[in-house]
């Protein structure tokens, strides 16, 4: 479902968290059809922003809960661009010094360094839907399969909706061939709800929820775009102040370097120059205008693993993060005073708070006094279960160390 509130977790698979229905969740239900495989029910309808079951919602404790774990690991939940400046010490000796120093940056588990370049590549390239389990025939699966331009590394590859900037994500990769560069997508339909009906439906139950009985509903069209970086662009900037010796070569009291990677996992690297060619640029060259008080670093770093086959990273613990920040959010989220008992089962028992209640039908709510001491989310069983998780992650998660 689209929402305001961009997250970098998936917010399409928390219906697998609170057990529920992705139909459901996705503003939807089935006319013509009954697969009896729907936990919640219709009455469990979520909307865009209206409450109690407010997508909109869940996005915005979801983006704060992102904010938080990455406060704690010091890595994004998930793959973000960053801007960074840091400040040079001051030197003389610019070529024998800056270039001989390690840097470090702010956010652990670097990808790579470089700013972004989000370039579509392939427009309106059709998906082919089925019925995977044979058994209701509604076809909840769509299969894109295509041919990348040469020189694209799948682990980039970004799927939008036809014409907009409306990312559609939680698709999975099954099958790339290296020597055809055929790539196979597959992704559930609940995925392809076409935007201009979110932003016009208020979801209440049945009517005017959408059917998901209607193909005219979803997307048959997908635009495929690269995230990827940009080569013409520094990944470093070399900044001076206004008193410099600059040749006029400098563009902007400004010089390109690039960043050579030592350790990606904690986003250690040194320095090297570069200039701007004739049309701006960057390429080999040393030309130092003076010495620079601080640099601006682009980079990517976060969790990233989960999408890709055959070449992606494997050793991080991206699912793991989700989990904790789903337990976050739905400890803060406003119990629904909706009849969606699927729903609130969940809810309720990650928001319960410990601090107040010591025991519930027996069950010793208070958690052992080491574990409320690194309650470092706040004190609800959603909370404390995800600070729990997020300590053992630490000790895993790209060799993490204070």
């Amino acid at each position: 479902m689209i929402a305001n509130t961009k997250t970098l977790t998936n917010l399409n698979n928390y219906y697998k968290f609170y057990n529920g229905d992705p139909l459901s969740f996705n503003g939807m239900y089935l006319s013509c059809v009954d697969t009896g495989s729907s936990l919640c029910g219709d009455d469990d309808i979520w909307t865009n922003s209206v409450m109690p079951l407010s997508r909109e919602k869940l996005a915005q404790l979801v983006l704060q809960a992102e904010q938080a774990v990455e406060t704690e690991l010091g890595a994004p939940v998930g793959l973000k661009w960053i801007r960074e400046e840091i400040l040079l010490p001051k030197i003389t000796r610019f070529n024998q010094s800056v270039f001989n120093m390690t840097f470090r940056t702010n956010k652990k588990f670097v990808k790579r360094f470089g700013q972004q370049k989000l370039e579509k590549i392939l427009s309106d390239v059709s998906i082919l839907f089925a019925d995977k389990d044979e058994t209701d025939n509604f076809a909840e699966t769509g299969t894109i399969t295509v041919t990348l331009p040469e020189g694209t590394d799948i682990c980039d590859v970004k799927l939008f909706f036809p014409g907009t900037n409306y990312e559609i994500v939680g698709f999975e990769i099954i099958d790339y061939n290296t020597t055809t560069r055929i790539i196979t997508i597959q992704i559930d339909i609940w995925n392809l709800v076409k935007p201009e009906l979110y932003l016009s439906r208020s979801f209440l139950r049945n009517s005017p929820a959408l059917d998901a009985c209607d193909d005219s509903n979803f997307t048959s069209l997908v635009d495929i775009w690269v995230d990827t970086v940009d080569t013409c662009k520094p990944m470093i900037e070399f900044v001076y102040s206004d008193k410099t010796n600059c040749t006029p070569t400098c563009v902007d009291t400004k010089s390109p370097g690039c960043a050579i990677m030592l350790d990606s996992c904690n986003g250690m690297f040194k320095v090297s120059p570069q200039i701007y060619d004739e049309e701006g640029c960057v390429v080999s060259g040393n030309n130092i205008c003076d010495v620079p008080y601080k640099m601006i670093i682009y980079y990517q770093a976060g969790c990233h693993s989960d999408v890709c086959i055959n070449g992606c990273n494997n050793d991080c613990f991206c699912k793991e993060l989700e989990d904790i920040v789903f337990k976050i959010a739905t400890a803060r989220y406003p119990a629904p005073l909706c009849d969606c008992k699927c729903v609130q089962s969940v809810m309720m028992s990650m928001a319960q708070e410990t601090s107040l209640f010591v025991k519930n039908e027996g069950r010793t709510l208070r958690y052992p006094g080491w574990i409320m001491n690194e309650a470092m989310f706040g004190t609800r069983v959603g909370e404390i279960e995800a600070a729990i998780q997020l300590l053992a992650v630490k000790e895993k998660f790209c060799n993490f160390s204070d």
